[in-house]
């Protein structure tokens, strides 16, 4: 949550100390403290929170031994006294409760504006068994960390696993793990497969090493010796931080979930599993039963090894099956990554604190990393698959093209001379796919050929005008080097001295915007009269395409719509000639009221487009879209200085942050990529190049107004 809100939110915590006497050094996050049992502090805690104005609602994290009384009961006083909203989030929901744990819970039901559940079973439970509203509870679920999807193989040498099947069971120690019966499983799976090695990754529950100390972990170790597996089990009793709790996950082939309860809702352990892409073998508790399908993993009968065993051989002998329900895994866990349980969160607060979503958002700071990633000495490829280039299908002028302006405009703002090499990459590939005549080429292959069959069936209007575009600006960046600067107009020359004649809207708008940053930067007074040109051809097209219920360009929105009143705010910026203005802010105002609701932003679907008088569609929505909208708006608030414009360029943006109809995250803050969609159901977890500079170019529209 604050990630995603700070600074305009940040989370506080009353912290929960297990007796009266022991004291624990918090951080400054942590503005209270109970002693477990005094109920007495549970009311304080309440005043306090009443009286500071900072808080404005309160999040109760429920398990029943977190709290002081009989069953947790206790908690009861601070609900009760708490005058700001709450929300409470069940960790536990028992399916068969005896008299007093329902009682308890239907009151903590009551007492609370709100209810969060990780499970859609749990909210069946609720409902059901303890007679609570279905509206009033709200299905997030439990958190799994954004990392990106990587096989094996790489950890494994790093953990002296190399050429090892690793199984692995993580978490904090104690008898209910129900390890012993996967160690006892493991000869017959070591009979067929020599080389597994089963890592028991966690310290023992500090509860239970202060009540019996190490008895059950060295329970499990004698039966390691007893069946002589001491060079396939490894225990590592330590509490690890979370770079290396992930980096164990990562490293195994085969996740084990042993719960021995039935009834167990939510397994933290199972979730981060699932989140890392990796096939579960799993007793069949709440939670599993519905979300591990065979898709993801196999589940196994409570207390038999024998079914363990049969598994996890089934699983190590299938490669292409493991690998299979790895990707499933990864992609059905997206939903599930923390910045998308934020945005949920959020969400819901938004009913009890209504100005929670109106405040500014936290904006990611600028990484080029998957810039590097995607590009190698040629250039940068068009698709990736997840976060990995794809080479098979080559590169493109439209892709290097965007990605040349992206980072010059990165350079201008940060002046970082890594970037310079990226910079000079892209340059040079926008001079490899140039033609004698002037004109460029859009596609070539990974062996530097063209492909003929794309470059001569599809039209290359738009890669010769964002090349046209992307040079202009280099052309007249006053921060790059006078070489770069040199280089962008000698490739230039040829499609100034005579006009390119660009017959689509998207291609002239682009090469408008390029010319208007030449004129503005050299005064060439030659080319305002090109300029004036193409912008009149715009005004004709508008109107002769308007409606009265239709101000636009033409008689349907399709894809980066907001280039087209953008060039006529630059054809104003040149010419102050106030027909431009009129009609880019006209125009300007039509898109977004087609394209925001609700304080989104709602992208044209290009599984259907907008035609004048028919359906609107939806999805799939484009990252390049939402990249132009965001620019077109920083460009009318320079012009205009109307904050409302501001307003909603950082509503477009925020779409790349979870603000979109699926609610989830598009820029992916651990590669620095951006997704390549948003589609009905899902995100699509490729990050190509489109999407990734169509990002970044939206990312530094936020930071300084254009030229």
């Amino acid at each position: 949550m604050d990630e995603l809100l700070s600074p305009s939110v940040k989370s506080k915590v009353v912290a929960v100390n297990p007796s009266a006497v022991t004291h624990f050094r918090y951080q400054n996050i942590v503005i209270g403290e109970i002693r477990r049992d005094f109920v007495k502090d549970y009311q304080a805690a309440a005043e306090k929170l009443n009286k500071d104005p900072r808080v404005k609602l309160v999040s109760v994290q429920h398990e029943f031994g977190i709290y002081g009384g009989e069953w947790g009961e206790q908690i009861l006083e601070l609900v009760r006294h708490v005058k700001k909203p709450v929300v409470i989030t069940f960790h536990s929901v028992l399916p068969k409760p005896i008299l007093k744990v329902r009682r308890i819970v239907r009151i903590l039901g009551q007492e609370c504006d709100s209810i969060i559940v990780m499970t859609h079973r749990a909210k069946q439970i609720l409902t059901e068994t303890y007679r609570i509203a279905p509206e009033r509870i709200a299905v997030i679920p439990h958190g799994v960390h954004p990392q990106p999807y990587r096989t094996c193989e790489k950890v494994k040498t790093e953990l002296g696993l190399r050429n090892k099947t690793v199984l692995l069971t993580f978490g904090l120690l104690s008898e209910n793990k129900g390890l012993e019966y996967v160690i006892r499983a493991l000869p017959q799976v070591i009979r067929r497969y020599p080389n597994v090695r089963y890592l028991i990754v966690g310290a023992t529950h500090p509860a239970v090493l202060k009540r019996e100390g190490e008895r059950y972990r060295n329970a499990l170790v004698r039966l390691v010796y007893k069946l002589n597996l001491t060079h396939h089990v490894k225990f590592y009793n330590t509490f690890f931080s979370r770079p290396e709790l992930l980096k164990f996950i990562e490293a195994c082939d085969i996740y084990v979930s042993t719960s021995l309860d039935p009834d167990q809702a939510v397994s933290g352990t199972l979730s981060y599993a699932l989140g890392m892409g990796r096939p579960i073998v799993t007793t069949p508790f709440s939670q599993a039963r519905e979300i591990v399908s065979q898709q993801l993993g196999m589940l196994v009968e409570f207390r038999q090894p024998r079914s363990y065993a049969q598994a996890i051989i089934s699983l190590i002998g299938d490669k292409i099956r493991r690998d299979d329900m790895s990707r499933m895994a990864y992609f059905r866990t997206r939903s599930m990554i923390f910045p998308n349980v934020a945005v949920s969160l959020s969400r819901l607060f938004a009913r009890f604190i209504p100005n929670i979503l109106d405040e500014f958002k936290h904006v990611p700071p600028i990484r080029l990393s998957h810039f590097h990633r995607l590009t190698d000495r040629i250039g940068m490829f068009q698709f990736a698959k997840m976060s990995e280039p794809d080479p098979e299908f080559g590169y493109t002028l439209d892709d290097n093209a965007r990605a040349l302006l992206a980072v010059a405009r990165y350079y201008e703002q940060n002046n970082r001379p890594s970037s310079q090499k990226l910079l000079k990459t892209y340059l040079s590939f926008v001079k490899r796919m140039a033609r004698p005549d002037g004109n460029f080429i859009n596609y070539i292959k990974t062996d530097l050929q063209p492909d003929q069959q794309r470059n001569t069936t599809e039209s290359m209007q738009d890669a010769n005008a964002r090349a046209c575009y992307a040079l202009s600006y280099v052309a007249s960046s006053k921060a790059l080097s006078a070489s770069i600067r040199q280089s962008a107009k000698r490739m230039l020359g040829p499609n100034l001295k005579r006009d390119p004649k660009f017959t689509y809207l998207r291609s002239m708008a682009f090469y408008i915007i390029g010319l208007a940053w030449l004129i503005r930067s050299n005064g060439a007074k030659q080319l305002r009269t090109r300029l004036d040109e193409y912008g009149q051809q715009l005004l004709r097209r508008y109107r002769h395409e308007r409606r009265p219920d239709w101000d636009w360009f033409e008689g349907k929105l399709t894809y980066s719509n907001a280039i087209l009143p953008e060039a006529l705010l630059w054809c104003y910026r040149v010419t102050n000639d106030k027909k431009y203005l009129t009609t880019g802010l006209r125009t300007l105002k039509f898109l977004i009221s087609k394209t925001f609701r609700e304080n989104m932003y709602l992208s044209i679907g290009q599984s259907g487009w907008h035609r004048r008088g028919g359906r609107r569609h939806y999805f799939d929505q484009q990252p390049e879209d939402v990249s132009a909208m965001v620019q077109v708006l920083r460009l009318a608030y320079d012009i205009t200085g109307e904050d409302r414009y501001r307003r909603l360029m950082f509503t477009a943006f925020y779409w790349f942050l979870g603000d979109n109809l699926l609610g989830q995250v598009v820029y992916d803050r651990t590669t620095g990529g951006s997704y390549d969609g948003v589609g009905q159901k899902s995100v699509n977890l490729n990050q190509g190049a489109e999407s990734t500079v169509s990002y970044l170019l939206a990312r530094l529209a936020l930071a300084n107004g254009h030229r």
